[in-house]
Formats: structure tokens, sequence, C-alpha cells
């Protein structure tokens, strides 16, 4: 293979991996301002990007999990968890630095 189609597929592949990035950067950016308590109307004020997908929690019938796109690479969705009554109790897949 020559040098110029190596460069070409490098080139399109870090294309393709800068794009699938974006929202996942960008929304762990916009998770650091979620707080439990906050009401699901503040988080999706909070929010740029719609969830991807939107259940019931299987472990509960009052409690609704939301999931964001994450980094590329990454095993799961951040996910936002609260109940039906619209507060968030628990976000999942952000790590904490202490």
């Amino acid at each position: 293979m020559s040098k110029q189609k190596i460069s070409l597929i490098a080139l399109v592949i870090g294309l393709m991996i800068s794009c699938t990035n974006s929202k996942g950067e960008e929304n762990f950016k916009h998770l650091q301002n979620i707080k439990i308590g906050m009401e699901m109307n503040e988080v999706h004020s909070i929010m740029p990007n719609t969830p991807v997908n939107l259940k019931q929690a299987y472990w509960s019938d009052t409690l609704l999990v939301e999931s964001f796109e994450s980094g590329f690479g990454a095993s799961d969705y951040y996910k936002i968890i609260g109940p039906t009554l619209m507060l968030v109790v628990h976000i999942a897949n952000i790590s904490q630095n202490y």
C-alpha cells in the first residue's frame, strides 16, 4: 500500500474519531453542573443534547433512567436516574476526583 493511501486512511479514521467524541465530551462537561435533588426540567435546560434512551429502571417502578452519549471508547452511557416525580437521585458513569 502506498504512503498516500495509508495517510488518507489515517486521516479518515482520525476525523471519524474526533466527530464521534464531541457529543460525549460536551455531555461530560455539562453533567458536572447536575446535582442530586435537581428537577429534571433543570437538567434538561443544562444538557445540550437529548438523551439517547429513556426507560424505566428495572429495579424500581418509580425510577426513570435517561442515557446520554459518553466519550469515544466508553463502555456505557452517562445515566441520570430520577423518580417519576422528576427529581435527580443518581448520576452514573462520572468519575470524581477527590
